[in-house]
């Protein structure tokens, strides 16, 4: 039951755009930590680092990345919460970049919870699927439980 429960989340949140398991783990860090990287959002805020991005994003917030570096005041600005403008990099896109950055540093535990992905291999557990979906954007769970032989 359990389970199931989780497949069909995976599979609405996927839907959504969103990535459940990387805005979890998002919101556990502690974005002092992170060296600063600003970060021009579509909204005209300038994140301090892609933690501050990510925490943004994945609270709901419909922004974007608009460039590299400090936004620059300008009259043209959108108002605060307007998405706006041409978008250089798509929010869900640069927060799973972000996570999959902190993950390759992480080793997955040893648990045994197979998954199948859709690329018809068996991954032994959920952090392990994550990783290959790091490199395989378009991955998503068949089942849980080992593919077939």
């Amino acid at each position: 039951m359990m389970k199931t429960l989780l497949l069909l989340l995976s599979l609405v949140i996927g839907a959504l755009g969103q990535n459940i398991f990387s805005c979890s783990y998002i919101a556990t860090l502690n974005c002092e930590d992170f060296k600063p990287n600003p970060q021009c959002g579509t909204d005209g805020k300038t994140y301090h680092n892609m933690c501050v991005f990510g925490k943004d994003q994945c609270s709901g917030l419909d922004v974007h990345i608009q460039h590299t570096g400090e936004c620059h005041p300008s009259s043209t600005q959108p108002p605060s919460g307007v998405t706006t403008g041409p978008i250089s990099v798509a929010g869900s896109e640069a927060v799973l970049d972000f996570f999959c950055l902190e993950l390759f540093h992480i080793d997955c535990p040893a648990t045994v919870d197979r998954i199948c992905g859709s690329n018809g291999r068996t991954y032994l557990n959920f952090c392990e699927y994550e990783k290959a979906r790091c490199t395989h954007r378009d991955l998503h769970v068949l089942h849980y439980g080992p593919c077939a032989v």
